[in-house]
């Protein structure tokens, strides 16, 4: 038998009745839902009084249902914050450099982990934000704020973020990430200068309109959800767009010390500029990143020819090389055919290292000038040898051995 609910509730609510009732007001895990509907049971009066609960605040029921659909949906939560009107926010304070915030915000909780950072209750809760401070070191540009709420749930929030800060713009080489990490000059008077009104939101991936802002645009956002296969989103980029795996097989390669971690900085970095097509990115760390799995070769090497798991083609490794410290990440995206809004991107390939062209045997290669490039390329590189890599059903030991 499938799941039973609770009658005249949505699915997505999580109202599931208990295993021996066809009906009932409680739900399996104790809760009640009557909102006078249920059996077709209502009047007048019974009507009134679900207009007049629906007016009240929302109670700790509902936020744990709100609970159960964030959960469902926690992938593609970016961050929480406070957002202010765009428009409101640069007539006060012209950005300087060349990149303006899209949808400025006061950042809350990053990637929140838990159903208590996200305050789904507090949903639309209103925020005023005062200027206290300014800075521009000609990469980021941002003011210093002070935020405070009716709603003390936000104001708990509010005061837990350790650089309340607004990114006004950006230059090409400059990341939001790094506008609380400026040195800003008090304002003399910070008290007098006029206030910004924000709300409090949950900003996601995958659509156009990406913040949230009420408990009713989060349930219009889960129905969205519900024939979207699971893929989960692996960073955002310098201009906010959404990138994710891919649905098939991800081509994200550990090797070398990369991880997601790893993965998440080189994509901040990165600005698409909402290109179309396939694009691809070599970011350059000031630091070692990692160790770089494709080596220089020559004679004196070992090398075999293998193929790897979810490739057409053969593969040079060879087997007595080692690492090498490598400071770049070489990142190919794509845009997201099944999420075809502006700024979803799909992962098609990520590794460590400065960039290698297509293998001879890739039918993307449409030159042939670029497959001599790549047969010249691949005949002086080999990836080390890594058996758990290989696809054995098509690679014989013996050739390896």
């Amino acid at each position: 038998m499938g799941e039973r609910f609770i009658p005249g509730t949505n699915p997505a609510w999580g109202r599931e009745l208990p295993e021996d009732m066809d009906n009932s007001l409680v739900d399996k895990n104790g809760y009640s839902y009557d909102n006078g509907y249920n059996f077709d049971e209502f009047d007048e009066e019974a009507e009134e009084e679900v207009e007049k609960k629906d007016e009240q605040p929302k109670d700790s029921t509902e936020t744990l249902d709100n609970n159960k659909i964030a959960e469902k949906i926690r992938d593609i939560i970016i961050y929480t914050g406070t957002f202010v009107d765009a428009n409101e926010l640069y007539q006060k304070y012209p950005p300087k450099l060349d990149q303006p915030t899209a949808e400025p915000h006061v950042t809350a909780v990053f990637r929140p982990q838990d159903d208590a950072q996200l305050h789904l209750g507090d949903l639309g809760a209103e925020v005023r934000i005062t200027p206290i401070g300014y800075a521009n070191n000609g990469m980021n540009e941002g003011i210093l704020v002070k935020c405070e709420s009716d709603d003390q749930n936000i104001q708990t929030v509010l005061d837990g973020i350790r650089v309340p800060h607004i990114t006004l713009s950006c230059s090409e080489d400059g990341n939001p990430v790094d506008t609380g990490k400026l040195e800003f000059e008090l304002f003399d008077e910070p008290d007098k200068k006029e206030e910004i009104k924000g709300y409090y939101g949950i900003f996601v991936g995958g659509r156009k309109n990406s913040i949230i802002k009420s408990t009713e645009e989060l349930l219009d956002y889960e129905e969205e959800m519900k024939n979207e296969a699971p893929r989960p989103i692996l960073g955002v980029t310098l201009d906010n767009a959404i990138v994710r795996d891919r649905s098939d097989n991800s081509h994200f390669h550990p090797e070398g010390g990369f991880t997601m971690e790893k993965l998440d900085r080189a994509l901040s970095r990165i600005d698409t500029k909402n290109r179309g097509g396939v694009m691809k990115e070599i970011i350059t760390f000031d630091e070692v990143i990692g160790d770089t799995n494709c080596v220089e070769i020559d004679e004196s090497d070992d090398v075999v020819m293998v193929y790897r798991k979810n490739r057409a083609g053969m593969t040079p490794m060879v087997k007595n090389r080692t690492s090498e410290p490598c400071n770049s990440v070489t990142l190919i995206l794509a845009k997201d055919r099944k999420m075809p809004d502006d700024k979803n991107y799909v992962l098609i390939t990520g590794y460590i290292g400065s960039g290698a062209p297509r293998e001879p045997w890739d039918k993307n290669i449409d030159s042939e000038e670029e497959r001599q490039e790549s047969e010249g390329f691949w005949a002086k590189h080999a990836l080390l040898y890594n058996e758990d890599l290989i696809d054995w059903d098509r690679t014989s030991k013996e050739d390896v051995a």
